[in-house]
C-alpha cells in the first residue's frame, strides 16, 4: 500500500511507510520522511542528503535521551526530571493528548501480544473534565484502533511534596489533601454514574466507566505518607474497585520503608487481594543496604521517633527481641522528644493519623499528642531537622527480624506486591537484576522460605523503554546467571520456568475486576 492525499492506493510493491488509518497513524509522517530519505540515499544519492539525514538522525536521539531514562543516574529525582517532560512536545496540540494513553495500550496488543492489560493515569479534579477524558480515550479505541487489548483503567494520585504556605492553622499536607479531596469527588461521581446505568442496562458497555476497576498512589513518598490518602480510599471502598498504593519505594530507612507498608495496610483498609507497589523495604538485604550507607542515615526528627516507636511497638506486637544496645538507643531517640507523654500514647496517637485532622479534637491524650503533630508549629519545625542517626550491627540484624515477621503478615493476608524490576534499579537502591526482592518474597524453588503473591509490571514502560516481555527476560537471565560458590549454575532452566509460570498464573488470578 502506499499513502496519498489522505486515502489509500493498492499497487504491486509494499510500502512500510503506508498507515493503516488507526493509531499509529501519528507516526505516518516522519515514517515517510525517513522512507523517502533512505530510498533517495540507496538509488545513488548526493552526499548531502546523507549528511542531513545523519544530523536529523543524531538531534532524533539527543531528543529521545531527554524523554527515555537511558542515563546511568538513579533515584526518584532522576524519574522525576522524564516524568515531567511527557507532555511537552504536545501542548498546544490537544488530537495528540489522548494518545499518550493509547499508544502503550496499541503498543502491547501489537507487538507484545497481551490480551488483558492496565493502564494507570493521574485523576482530574472536576467530574466533567475527568469524564471527557475517559470519553476521549475509550472513543480513539473504538474508531480507530478495534484491535486493541481488553484494557481497564487505574485512577493513580499523584504523592506530592507540600508546598509552603503562609497560611495559619493549617494541618499537615493541606494543600495535597484539598487536591486529591476534589479528585477522589470526581472519581466518586463518576463510578456513582456508572453503577446506575449498570443496574438498569447490563448490556451496555463504554462510555459510562466501566473500565475503571482500580484507586492507586504514586511518586516520591518521602513528604507524602499514606495517611494523605486514608479519607479518599475510604470513600472510594463503597464501589467495586481493587486498591493498590505504591509503598516501601523510596524511604529514609528500612524501618521507615516498612513503618510506611505497615500504614498502608492499616490506614487504606487494604484487603485481601489488594496491592502494595514495590515494597522494596520488605525484601532488600539490610547488611548490603547499611554498608552501602556506611552505617549511618541522614533522617529528619519527626521520621526518626515515628520509626523508633513503631519499631518498639512491633516488636512487642510480634514477639521480636530488641537487642539491648538498639532498645536503649530507641529509648533515648523516643525521651529526648517526648514532654511527659507515655510510648503507647504516641503510638495510640500515630494510628490516629487516617483520621480526618480537621476533625480531630482533645478527647485524650492520643487526640491531644495527634492534634500538636498537625498543628504545634514548634514541634513541626523542630520535626524538620535532620539527624544522624547510627546504624549498630545489632540493629541490623533486627532489622532483618522485622521484615521477616512483615513477609508472613502480608504473605498470610494475601496482599499482592507489584514487583517492576527496570524502575526497581533505575529509581531503587538495587545494582543487579538478582538482588531483586522478587526473588526472597517469592522463591524459586518451592517450599523454600516465602511464597507471597507477586506480579511482574512495568510501571512506566515509555520512560524505562521496557515492555513485559523484557521484563520477564531480565528476572530469568538473572536467575540462569546466578552461581552457587563452586560456579555450578544455582538454578535449572525448567525451575526457571515453573518459577515464571507460576508468577504469570498468579497474575491472572489477581488482575482488577469490576465483574
Amino acid at each position: 500500500y502506499r499513502i496519498g492525499n489522505n486515502r489509500q492506493k493498492q499497487v504491486n510493491e509494499y510500502d512500510y511507510a503506508a498507515s493503516d488509518c488507526g493509531v499509529m497513524s501519528v507516526f505516518e509522517g516522519e515514517r515517510r520522511f525517513l522512507y523517502m530519505a533512505f530510498r533517495h540515499i540507496f538509488s545513488g544519492d548526493r552526499l548531502a542528503i546523507s549528511s542531513l539525514l545523519y544530523r536529523y538522525l543524531l538531534i532524533k536521539a539527543k531528543i529521545r535521551s531527554k524523554m527515555v531514562q537511558i542515563n546511568t543516574n538513579v533515584g526518584f529525582a532522576n524519574f522525576a526530571a522524564f516524568e515531567r517532560k511527557k507532555e511537552i512536545f504536545i501542548e498546544g496540540y490537544p488530537e495528540y493528548a489522548n494518545l499518550l494513553y493509547v499508544l502503550p495500550m496499541y503498543e502491547a496488543r501489537t507487538y507484545y501480544y497481551q490480551d488483558e492489560l492496565e493502564t494507570r493515569i493521574a485523576p482530574q479534579s472536576q467530574y466533567h473534565t475527568l469524564r471527557n477524558k475517559y470519553n476521549a480515550i475509550e472513543k480513539i479505541n473504538r474508531q480507530r484502533n478495534s484491535s486493541i487489548a481488553e484494557y481497564r483503567i487505574i485512577y493513580h494520585f499523584i504523592k506530592k511534596k507540600e508546598k509552603r504556605s503562609k497560611g495559619v492553622g493549617l494541618c499537615r499536607n493541606y494543600h495535597v489533601r484539598a487536591e486529591i479531596k476534589r479528585q477522589a469527588s470526581a472519581i466518586h461521581k463518576l463510578l456513582q454514574k456508572r453503577e446506575r446505568v449498570l443496574k438498569f442496562e447490563h448490556q451496555f458497555k463504554g462510555y459510562i466507566a466501566d473500565r475503571i476497576v482500580g484507586i492507586d498512589a504514586a511518586n516520591s513518598e518521602l513528604f507524602c505518607r499514606p495517611e494523605v490518602f486514608a479519607q479518599a480510599f475510604a470513600r472510594l471502598s463503597s464501589f467495586k474497585i481493587g486498591f493498590t498504593f505504591h509503598v516501601g519505594e523510596d524511604f529514609y530507612d528500612i524501618a521507615d520503608g516498612l513503618r510506611a507498608i505497615d500504614e498502608a495496610i492499616l490506614f487504606l483498609n487494604l484487603k485481601r487481594g489488594d496491592r502494595l507497589g514495590h515494597c522494596l523495604a520488605l525484601g532488600i538485604q539490610p547488611q548490603i543496604y547499611y554498608s552501602e550507607h556506611d552505617y549511618h542515615l541522614a533522617i529528619p526528627y519527626q521520621v526518626l521517633i515515628d520509626d523508633m516507636v513503631w519499631l518498639k511497638m512491633k516488636s512487642m506486637e510480634w514477639n521480636v527481641a530488641i537487642p539491648p544496645r538498639v532498645e536503649k538507643q530507641i529509648m533515648d531517640i523516643f525521651n529526648g522528644a517526648s514532654t511527659g507523654q507515655s510510648m503507647s500514647d504516641y503510638y495510640a496517637a500515630m494510628r490516629l493519623r487516617k483520621e480526618d485532622p480537621h476533625r480531630i479534637g482533645d478527647r485524650s491524650v492520643a487526640h491531644k499528642i495527634y492534634n500538636d503533630y498537625h498543628y504545634n508549629p514548634d514541634l513541626r519545625k523542630r520535626g524538620e531537622v535532620v539527624e544522624d542517626f547510627i546504624v549498630y550491627p545489632e540493629y541490623v540484624s533486627f532489622i532483618e527480624a522485622i521484615q521477616h515477621k512483615m513477609r508472613e503478615c502480608i504473605e498470610r493476608r494475601q496482599f499482592v506486591i507489584e514487583c517492576c524490576p527496570s524502575s526497581n534499579v533505575k529509581i531503587g537502591r538495587l545494582k543487579r537484576f538478582d538482588q531483586h526482592p522478587i526473588f526472597t518474597f517469592c522463591s524459586v524453588k518451592n517450599g523454600n522460605n516465602h511464597n507471597l503473591p507477586v506480579t511482574v509490571n512495568t510501571d512506566d514502560l515509555g520512560i524505562f523503554y521496557t515492555s513485559l516481555p523484557r521484563e520477564f527476560e531480565l528476572l530469568t537471565l538473572a536467575l540462569l546467571k546466578k552461581k552457587n560458590e563452586d560456579g555450578s549454575t544455582l538454578y535449572s532452566s525448567q525451575e526457571v520456568y515453573d518459577w515464571i509460570e507460576r508468577i504469570v498464573r498468579k497474575a491472572h488470578a489477581y488482575c482488577f475486576s469490576n465483574n
